[in-house]
Formats: C-alpha cells, sequence, structure tokens
C-alpha cells in the first residue's frame, strides 16, 4: 500500500508539473497575458497549485486506521508539500520577469538595460504601466548626442518621481514638461532608487557627454538614508567617489526565498480585497527606516544630522560639476502625501509606519531650501502647490504622483522657468 500511495504520489505530481510548464509556455509566449490572463497569473496559479495538491495528496490517503498510518500519511504529506514547494521555487526564479530590464551596477549601483521592455503592476493593481527603454539606459525616447540647432536642453535627474512610476512614459512630469516648453528637450533621466550619490556619477560619466544646458534635479526625501547605504559600497580614489557597486551588494544578500515573496503578495492582496484594517508597521531597526528624516522624533538626531552632511556635500559636488560644465543647476523638492494631509496615501503610509489622520516634517523641503539659498542655487520647492491642490495627486497604497500629480508637477515646474526667463 505504501509504495501504492508513493506511486500515486509521484503520478499526479508529475502530471501537473508538465501542466505548469505549458502554462508558463504560453505565459511567457504571450508577453500581455495569455487570453486576458495577467502576467502574475503565473504566481497565483502556482500557490492554487500547491495548496490543491497537498489537499489531494491528504484526499487519496486510505483512511487512518491506526497511529504507524497516521505517521505514515503525514510523513508523505509533508515530503510531497516540500517537493512541490521546492519545485515552484525553481520555476518561481526562472519565470520571474519583475525586473528584466533592471541590473546591478559597477559603476553607477543600479542600472536600466538598454533596449528593453516590461510590465509593471503595483500589488494594488491601482495601475499598469509600460516601460520602454531607450539605448542610454533612459525611460524615454531616442536623444541624439548633440541637440538640434537653436534647442535648449534640459536633463531631469531624480528617482521614481521623475522616472513616473505609476504613469505611462508621456505622462511623467518631464515630459508634459517638454509638451509645453518651445524648441527644448527634457531628456528624463530619472531611475528608481536614485540618490545624489549616484547622480553625481550619473553626470559626471554620461550626462555631461549630452551637452545639456540645465541640470533640473528632483529631490526625494528618502535620498539622504539610501545615500548613506550606497557608499558601504562606495569605491574611491583617495577621497573622490569613483563608483558604487552594487553588484557586490547583490552578491552579499542573502538567497531570495521567493515562495515567501509569493506569500507576502497574497497576504497583500488580501487587504485590498477585503478592505481589512492595518495598524501602522512597527520600525524596530531605526538605521532601516529610509523616511526617518521626517519622524519628529529623529529630526535633530545626531546620527541624522550626519546623514544630511552626506548628501547637501554630493549635492555641492553635483553643483560644482555643473558649473565647470557651464550648466544650469536646479534643485526642485516635493513632498509626500502624508507631509501634505492627513488621510492621503492613507494606506500606503501604514507599512512605513506612520498613522493615517496626521500631517509629518517639511524638514527635508525647509533644509534644502535653506542649503539653496546659502549656496546660491536656483531652489523650486513643489509642496505649496501640491498642499492647495483638491485633486487626487497620489495613489492610496503606492506612494507615488497619479496621473494628476505629474501633471500638476510639470505646470509648476513649467511657471516657474517662464517666470526665471522672464527676469
Amino acid at each position: 500500500m505504501t509504495i501504492n500511495r508513493f506511486l500515486m504520489m509521484l503520478f499526479g505530481t508529475l502530471f501537473n508539473f508538465i501542466l505548469l510548464f505549458l502554462l508558463l509556455c504560453l505565459n511567457n509566449i504571450y508577453m500581455g497575458g495569455f487570453m486576458g490572463i495577467k502576467l502574475d497569473f503565473v504566481k497565483w496559479f502556482l500557490l492554487i497549485f500547491v495548496i490543491l495538491h497537498q489537499l489531494f495528496i491528504l484526499i487519496i490517503l486510505p483512511n487512518i486506521k491506526d497511529m504507524k498510518a497516521f505517521c505514515a500519511n503525514i510523513l508523505l504529506s509533508a515530503v510531497s508539500l516540500l517537493l512541490v514547494l521546492f519545485v515552484v521555487e525553481i520555476i518561481l526564479h526562472t519565470a520571474d520577469k519583475s525586473e528584466s530590464n533592471s541590473t546591478c551596477s559597477e559603476i553607477f549601483h543600479h542600472s536600466r538595460i538598454p533596449n528593453t521592455s516590461s510590465i509593471y503592476s503595483n500589488f494594488a493593481e491601482e495601475y499598469t504601466i509600460h516601460y520602454d527603454i531607450n539605448s542610454r539606459g533612459f525611460r524615454d525616447r531616442e536623444y541624439n548626442l548633440t541637440k538640434c540647432a537653436g534647442c535648449y536642453r534640459i536633463i531631469a535627474v531624480g528617482d521614481s518621481f521623475t522616472d513616473g512610476m505609476g504613469v505611462e512614459e508621456n505622462d511623467s512630469f518631464p515630459k508634459l514638461l517638454e509638451a509645453k516648453l518651445n524648441k527644448t528637450e527634457v531628456i528624463n533621466a530619472g531611475l528608481p532608487s536614485n540618490s545624489a550619490v549616484l547622480e553625481y556619477l550619473e553626470i559626471k560619466y554620461n550626462l555631461t557627454k549630452l551637452k545639456p544646458d540645465m541640470i533640473m534635479l528632483n529631490f526625494d526625501i528618502g535620498d539622504v538614508i539610501q545615500d548613506m547605504n550606497y557608499l558601504k559600497y562606495g569605491v574611491f580614489s583617495g577621497n573622490e567617489l569613483i563608483a558604487v557597486n552594487g553588484c557586490q551588494e547583490k552578491k552579499s544578500k542573502p538567497f531570495e526565498i521567493k515562495t515567501i515573496t509569493l506569500l507576502n503578495d497574497v497576504a497583500n492582496k488580501l487587504i485590498v480585497v477585503f478592505k481589512i484594517e492595518q495598524k501602522p508597521a512597527r520600525i524596530t531597526r531605526i538605521e532601516d527606516d529610509t523616511l526617518r528624516v521626517i519622524r519628529y522624533e529623529y529630526l535633530n538626531d545626531t546620527v541624522v544630522n550626519q546623514d544630511w552632511n552626506v548628501t547637501l556635500g554630493y549635492l555641492l559636488k553635483i553643483n560644482e560639476l555643473c558649473k565647470k560644465n557651464n550648466i544650469t543647476f536646479v534643485i526642485n523638492t516635493y513632498a509626500w502625501a502624508l507631509q501634505i494631509k492627513p488621510y492621503d496615501w492613507k494606506e500606503g503610509r501604514l507599512t512605513f509606519g506612520f498613522e493615517v489622520g496626521k500631517t509629518y516634517s517639511l524638514d527635508p523641503q525647509n533644509r534644502i531650501k535653506r542649503f539653496c539659498q546659502e549656496n546660491n542655487i536656483t531652489c523650486l520647492d513643489l509642496t505649496p502647490y501640491f498642499n492647495e491642490s483638491t485633486a487626487k495627486n497620489y495613489y492610496d497604497y503606492d506612494m507615488h504622483w497619479t496621473k494628476s500629480g505629474q501633471k500638476l508637477a510639470s505646470e509648476i515646474i513649467y511657471s516657474s522657468l517662464q517666470t526665471s526667463q522672464k527676469q
């Protein structure tokens, strides 16, 4: 009987794996989804398969008659589940396309793979967007090395807010700004998780070759802590930073168990579907808190002030680099939703340990404005304009700007540029 049970388990597993393989093949062939089914259908199918397979093994086993049979059933069921989870883990690693257009970089920490395309949806399905990366690794159309005759060239650098996470390429504020300006190119060089340290390297090695008239740096509140983290993998020549080796960081990280990630995605999905009320997440390690710069209890913390010194130092380096290459340097700063209104970004803020019904410190924006004033750098703070707006400029789960938010940012920057030209 034991042999029969084992053979039945083996046959059932083999049959379902063949079915899985065929579905994965179809899903990868039809990159937009098969018969209207989205790409992440594969992950959901795998989870359901694991559950059904486990039930299948338990149901086909004979009725429990004694403790020995009971133990055998439990052991067989456990071995079966481990086997399936192992294969599921291999399939998830093989089929995962979520970072297909990104890669680690030995110089810039991370970068986009040129001439690639991908589709991205956030777990709450607030948006589904397309990423088309050009030959220079930008989420933008192709640009010549030399600008068109009589054209003014602006390069926008920043993180995912600049990149346009949450909207299509042409709805990002750099592209909307370009459409408003006459004989002006606005190149979107935004990259998720960029910060002053990485932007300094990008400008130094790549962007100056494009001969821009203006570098428009869009400062994000997460930049300060990210700069400190990136410098852990910095490569120096004397005191000069020459690279941030993201590939070294990637090697140092433990192997990712994607089945756990999948279960976490499922949990998040259930929270969305059933509208389960959440409490703010607990922040157990302050050094891992990317947004501690807006928590009132840490504003005067010595470590936070030291972190700021690093970021401001690299902004000065960028300013000097721009002066050396006769490039106008402008800094835009903006707030996250929880710094403006107490109930915006209602669901997402909880995962970062922030309370609903409260607004948080604007200290980062004020520091940047003081810094710009002290160093004679043009600075534009978008925060007051977003504060006055009654439109839905932020998503509920994702922290980024909606289409409306990107449009508002483009209008604010356009108005500022028009005013400065008149002066």
